[in-house]
């Protein structure tokens, strides 16, 4: 049988085209490349869209990254910190990018799960890490991702082209053939283009952005039935994953309950009865607590894990602190 793990990825693609595409160092792969000019106050004064093979000359890790000192000038001569120069730039880049679009800073938790030994074994040990979301590194990558995609959903709005774009409106994000606002983003319109090898949506914007690129015509016109049929699917299918992979997560969380043999868990009120339990990635209602303000840190006691269900029964002991 076939054990899923939560840090596992299910390629969308055969593991051929996956290698002959990955942008891994030493290889020169075929690639949608987006350039910046930056004038010296680093505002974008124009870009360029190629379709080029770019020698890839060394892969950074974002754990190894966030380990090393690179913010600081005179650490560049310590080992690792090669690019630390460049990064500094990027990262001053990045910070002006997410403060045009007003974005607020948001203190968020990863999660990941190493499983060691056999998963099938009831012997197996259960490890789950947090990371904290909102490094330097982070803000780098997801703004530059942004500005990509805002990028390029413009190219293909300029060109009255349709594609998979993420529209979201009172609060409610779905996919759309037209551009639309993205205000959770603060964007005009915006479309996921950068991971083609993960995401249908992304290699489907790829295929009209080359035609773009080439002045030819896009695979996809408007009324295309093979693109609305995409785009209608996409919601559905994109929301049967995240449900997968919730579960999936919560299962190993229950066998690390076990593991770790937890009597008592904290957790902060988000509000009424639900909580976001704080050493774990589960977020649940806890049905016998008193009304509490939201924030407020409670501590409850595990009565049962289930995990056939899965489910995790646990009881309201006492509130410990007030909101943060």
């Amino acid at each position: 049988s076939t054990v899923y793990m939560p840090g596992h990825k299910i390629t969308m693609l055969p593991d051929a085209v996956v290698s002959a595409f990955s942008l891994d160092e030493g290889k020169s792969p075929a690639a949608l490349s987006l350039y910046a000019t930056l004038d010296a106050a680093l505002n974008v004064t124009a870009t360029e869209t190629r379709v080029e093979r770019v020698p890839i000359a060394s892969n950074l890790r974002i754990a190894a990254l966030d380990a090393l000192s690179w913010l600081e000038p005179a650490n560049d001569a310590d080992p690792g910190n090669q690019h630390a120069a460049a990064l500094r730039t990027l990262y001053q880049l990045a910070q002006q990018m997410a403060a045009a679009r007003g974005e607020q800073t948001v203190n968020r938790v990863d999660y990941n799960f190493a499983v060691i030994g056999n998963a099938d074994a009831a012997d197996c040990r259960i490890e789950i890490t947090t990371r904290q979301r909102g490094s330097p590194v982070d803000t780098i990558v997801s703004e530059l991702m942004i500005f990509a995609n805002v990028t390029w959903a413009k190219a293909l709005a300029d060109k009255h082209l349709p594609g998979m774009f993420r529209v979201q409106a009172a609060g409610k994000t779905k996919m759309s053939s037209l551009p639309g606002p993205h205000e959770g983003l603060n964007v005009p319109h915006y479309l996921w283009a950068t991971s083609p090898l993960r995401r249908y949506s992304d290699l489907v914007n790829q295929r009209q952005l080359l035609a773009v690129v080439d002045d030819s015509s896009a695979p996809y016109q408007r009324g295309s039935a093979e693109l609305l049929a995409a785009v209608a699917d996409f919601d559905t299918t994109y929301s049967a994953y995240g449900d997968f992979q919730q579960q999936m997560e919560f299962y190993w969380c229950l066998r690390f309950i076990q593991q770790e043999q937890i009597g008592k868990l904290t957790a902060h009120v988000i509000r009424e009865n639900l909580v976001r339990f704080d050493r774990l990635p589960i977020v649940q209602r806890i049905h016998d607590m008193p009304g509490q303000a939201p924030g407020a840190q409670v501590i409850l006691s595990v009565a049962e894990v289930d995990l056939f269900e899965p489910a995790l029964h646990v009881r309201f002991v006492e509130a410990v602190a007030g909101p943060l």
